[in-house]
């Protein structure tokens, strides 16, 4: 199950603390970084991003919210608009006016669909690897689960098994790759965990 299915599950499961502890781990650098950039700092920054989550909630369990969009896109735009609000809202022209003339939205905007884009490459690169590789691979780098948990998630007899899954994958990811430098760029330049994978 990819990314935003599981938050959307989880969501309408109510199971509330996974959800919070998930979108905190994946979105919120982010939206911190960009935030800190426009001069909130971090009881502005956490607000925000609370009632983005709020918002999200809403629109999925009303069935307003399009699955096929990414949750981490979604948050980060209602974030950035909830701060301009609030800025607007506290008549800090004089900074807002800043933010506008500086561009640093469209940048930081540009650089979220850049990752998203990366993120979606590899994760369609894993999938060519097949359904197991694709699983481990995505629960290693996006989710960062430690091996016990891939194990019992996915069904696996023990951690030994998954190691050895990713270690065969592995092997298969850098065969893949040999000849695709383009590919191997995005990976690296996505994480560079990767360069002792390719």
């Amino acid at each position: 199950m990819k990314y935003e299915d599981k938050i959307v599950q989880s969501i309408l499961d109510k199971n509330d603390r996974k959800v919070i502890a998930t979108l905190y781990k994946n979105a919120y650098p982010g939206i911190e970084r960009t935030l800190k950039k426009q001069g909130a700092n971090s009881d502005d920054i956490q607000d925000v991003f609370q009632d983005a989550m709020v918002i999200l909630v809403r629109k999925i369990r009303n069935g307003s919210f399009d699955k096929n969009e990414n949750i981490n896109s979604f948050l980060f735009i209602v974030c950035r608009n909830l701060w301009i609000n609030k800025v607007k809202r506290d008549s800090k022209s004089e900074a807002f006016e800043g933010y506008e003339e500086n561009g640093e939205w469209d940048e930081d905007i540009n650089y979220q669909t850049t990752v998203n884009e990366k993120e979606n490459t590899i994760k369609k690169v894993f999938e060519m690897l097949g359904e197991k590789c694709a699983n481990v691979f995505k629960a290693i780098l996006f989710q960062e689960q430690k091996y016990k948990d891939i194990a019992e998630e996915y069904g696996f007899a023990n951690e030994g098994v998954v190691k050895i899954i990713k270690s065969r994958c592995k092997e298969k990811l850098v065969k893949l790759l040999q000849n695709e430098s383009d590919l191997r760029t995005i990976f690296i330049d996505y994480d560079r965990r990767f360069t002792k994978y390719i």
